[in-house]
C-alpha cells in the first residue's frame, strides 16, 4: 500500500482497495455461515433426539397395550376352550342329550361376561380418549419429523459444492425421512387398530353378548333349549378362530386392506431408525465443519493470489530509478527492457486469465450457500422494526460488488499494458454467475469512472505548485512518481459519458472507454519523455553549482589583520566585497 500510495497508482489502489473489501466480506459470511451451521446442528440434534424419545414412548404405549391384549386374549381362549370340552364331556353324550342344571347356565353366564369385559377393555383402547391421547402423540412426533426434515434440508442446502450439486447427506436424510414415515404408519396402524383387530374384536365382543343377552333371558325363564344349547356348542370354534385371529394380527403394522390385497409389507423397527438417524447426525455435522474450513481455505488461498498478483503489477508499473538514476545506458538496453516489460504483461495477462474464473465462481458460490441464511435474516429483523434490516444483504452484494470491481480494474490495467481492449469475465458468465440484476451498468461504471478519478488526482499533483500550469523545470522527484502508473489529460467526453450511461449498456461503449484510456495513456506517456528530461536538467544543474561551491572553497584565503586591524577595518567593506562592487557592471 506504502508503494501505490507513494506513487499516486489509482487505479491499483481501486485494485487494492476491492481486494481487500472482497476479503473482509467474504470472512464475514464464512464466519456467519459456520456460526449458523453450529446454532442449526444443535437443534437438529435436539429435535432429532426428542423425535426418537417420543417414538420410542409410542413404542412402549402401543407394546405394553398390544401385550396386555394377548394375555387377555389367551385368557378368553382358556375360557371359551374349556366350556367347549365341557359341552363335549358332560352336556352332548354322543346323540344323546342330557339337561344341564341351573348352576352350569349361570356358571356360564357369568363366565361370559367375564370374558366379555376383558374384551370390552381391549376394544377401548380403539376409542375415546385412550386413543385421542395415543394420536396426538403420534401427530406430535409427526410434526417434530417434518421441523427436523426441513430444518436438515436448509443446513444441507448451504452445503452444495461449487457445481452446486447438494451433499450425499441429503439422499440420506431422504431414505430416513422415508423409513420414519413408514415408523409412524405403523405405529397409526396399530394404534387405531386398522390392521383388523377392531374389525374382528368388534364382532367377537357383539357375538358374545348376544349370547350373553339370550342366556339371562332364559335363566329367567324356563332354561336353555336343547336347540339353543346345540347353536352355543356351534358358535364357540367360531369364537375361538377369531380369538387366534386376534393373536394373529395384534402388533401388525399392516393394514387389513393392504393384507387383503397382498401387498407387499416390511416393517420396521425404530431402533434401526433411530441408529440412522445419529448416524446421519455425526455425518451431517462432520461435513458442514469440513466444508467450513475448506471454505476459509479457499478463501486465503485466493486473498494470496490477489495479493501476490497485484505484487507482481507494481513490480511492472512501478520503474526502478536505482541504477543511472532510471536512465538507460543505450537504445539496445531500452529495447531489452520493453521486450522484457512486454513479457511480463503477457504473463501478468495469463496469470489474471486463471485468477478471475476461480474468484468469480468463488464469489458466486458463497453468495449462492448464503442467499437463503440472509433473506431469513432481513424477514427477522424486518419483523422486529430494525432500521436496518437489509444490511446483511447489502454485505451480500458487496462480494458481486467488489469481485466485479476488481476484475473491471484488472480489465483496464492490462489493456493499457496490452495496447488492445482486454475482458476477463464476459457478459454472459457475468449472468451465469450472478444473474441479471445490475451486472451490466455496474460492469460499465467501473470501467468509466475510474478515469475521471484518475485525471482528478494527477491533476491534482501536477498542480500543487504555485500555478496550474506544468513547470517541468521546477518538478522534484514527487512529479516522476506521480506518472508512475499513468498520467492523463483532461478529457471532457469521458465525464459526460459517466453521467449519461444507461442501463442498456453494450461490449461497444465498454471497449471505446477502454480505448479512449489507452489514448490517454499514449499522450501520458509523451509527458512522462519530457519530465525525464527536465529533471534531467534539474540534476545537471545541481551538479554545476556543487562544482561552484566547491571552487570556492578551494580558492585561497586572504591574511588575517592583526587586532587593531581589525577594529579600523570592521566597518569597512572587506577588499574582496570591493573588488565584487567594482566588477559588477554598471546598467
Amino acid at each position: 500500500m506504502k508503494v501505490i500510495e507513494r506513487n499516486q497508482l489509482t487505479l491499483s489502489r481501486k485494485l487494492y482497495v476491492s481486494e481487500k473489501a472482497w476479503t473482509k466480506v467474504i470472512k464475514h459470511f464464512i464466519v456467519l455461515l459456520a456460526s449458523q451451521d453450529t446454532a442449526d446442528l444443535s437443534d437438529l440434534q435436539e429435535m432429532t433426539e426428542q423425535f426418537r424419545e417420543l417414538l420410542n414412548r409410542i413404542g412402549v404405549e402401543v407394546e405394553h397395550a398390544e401385550n396386555s391384549s394377548r394375555e387377555k386374549l389367551r385368557m378368553v381362549q382358556n375360557g371359551l376352550t374349556k366350556w367347549m370340552q365341557y359341552f363335549q364331556d358332560n352336556v352332548f353324550r354322543k346323540t344323546s342329550f342330557s339337561n344341564t342344571k341351573g348352576e352350569v347356565l349361570e356358571e356360564i353366564l357369568q363366565d361370559f361376561k367375564n370374558l366379555e369385559k376383558m374384551l370390552n377393555e381391549d376394544l377401548e383402547q380403539y376409542g375415546g380418549e385412550v386413543l385421542l391421547m395415543k394420536k396426538e402423540t403420534l401427530k406430535t412426533a409427526a410434526n417434530l419429523q417434518k421441523r427436523w426434515t426441513e430444518l436438515g434440508q436448509t443446513v444441507l442446502s448451504r452445503h452444495k459444492d461449487i457445481n452446486g450439486v447438494l451433499p450425499p447427506e441429503l439422499r440420506a436424510m431422504e431414505e430416513i425421512n422415508e423409513r420414519a414415515n413408514e415408523l409412524c404408519q405403523q405405529y397409526s396402524v396399530r394404534i387405531n387398530g386398522e390392521n383388523g383387530v377392531t374389525r374382528i374384536l368388534t364382532g367377537l365382543v357383539s357375538s358374545m353378548e348376544d349370547w350373553t343377552f339370550k342366556m339371562l333371558t332364559n335363566k329367567r325363564g324356563s332354561g336353555m333349549h336343547e336347540s339353543d344349547w346345540l347353536k352355543l356348542f356351534r358358535v364357540i370354534p367360531d369364537w375361538l378362530t377369531q380369538v387366534a385371529a386376534l393373536m394373529t394380527v395384534i402388533g401388525s403394522g399392516q393394514s387389513h386392506e393392504d393384507r387383503s390385497n397382498r401387498k407387499p409389507h416390511v416393517s420396521v423397527v425404530s431402533g434401526d431408525v433411530f441408529k440412522m438417524i445419529q448416524q446421519w447426525i455425526l455425518t451431517t455435522t462432520s461435513g458442514a465443519e469440513k466444508d467450513n474450513i475448506q471454505l476459509t481455505q479457499e478463501m486465503i488461498d485466493l486473498h494470496k493470489a490477489l495479493t501476490m498478483w497485484i505484487v507482481n503489477l507494481l513490480t511492472l508499473m512501478v520503474p526502478d530509478h536505482s541504477s543511472n538514476k532510471g536512465l538507460l545506458e543505450n537504445e539496445s538496453e531500452a529495447a531489452k527492457d520493453q521486450e522484457l516489460k512486454r513479457l511480463r504483461g503477457y504473463k501478468l495477462e495469463e496469470e489474471a486469465m486463471n485468477l478471475v474464473p476461480k474468484l468469480s465462481r468463488f464469489s458466486s458460490y458463497v453468495m449462492s450457500c448464503c442467499k437463503e441464511l440472509v433473506d431469513v435474516t432481513v424477514r427477522k429483523k424486518q419483523a422486529e422494526l430494525d432500521s436496518d434490516y437489509n444490511y446483511e444483504l447489502r454485505e451480500l452484494e458487496k462480494i458481486k460488488t467488489e469481485c466485479l470491481d476488481w476484475i473491471n480494474t484488472c480489465n483496464l490495467l492490462l489493456s493499457e499494458f496490452k495496447g488492445s481492449p482486454v475482458s476477463l469475465l464476459s457478459l454472459e458468465e457475468q449472468r451465469n454467475l450472478f444473474g441479471p440484476q445490475e451486472t451490466q451498468p455496474q460492469m460499465h461504471s467501473i470501467v468509466v469512472d475510474s478515469l475521471p478519478e484518475e485525471i482528478s488526482e494527477t491533476s491534482s499533483e501536477l498542480g500543487k505548485d504555485k500555478t496550474e500550469d506544468v513547470d517541468v523545470d521546477k518538478k522534484s522527484e514527487k512529479g516522476k512518481e506521480v506518472l508512475g502508473e499513468k498520467l492523463k489529460p483532461p478529457a471532457p467526453d469521458v465525464s459526460s459519458d459517466a453521467s449519461t450511461v444507461s442501463s442498456e449498456v453494450t461490449e461497444d461503449t465498454i471497449r471505446e472507454a477502454e480505448i479512449r484510456a489507452q489514448n490517454a495513456e499514449e499522450r501520458s506517456e509523451s509527458l512522462d519523455e519530457h519530465l525525464e528530461e527536465a529533471l534531467g536538467r534539474i540534476q545537471d544543474l545541481e551538479k554545476q553549482l556543487e562544482k561552484a561551491l566547491k571552487a570556492q572553497e578551494v580558492a585561497p584565503k586572504p591574511e588575517v589583520p592583526s587586532q587593531e586591524e581589525s577594529k579600523t577595518t570592521s566597518h569597512k567593506p572587506s577588499a574582496a566585497a570591493r573588488s565584487k562592487k567594482a566588477s559588477r557592471p554598471k546598467h
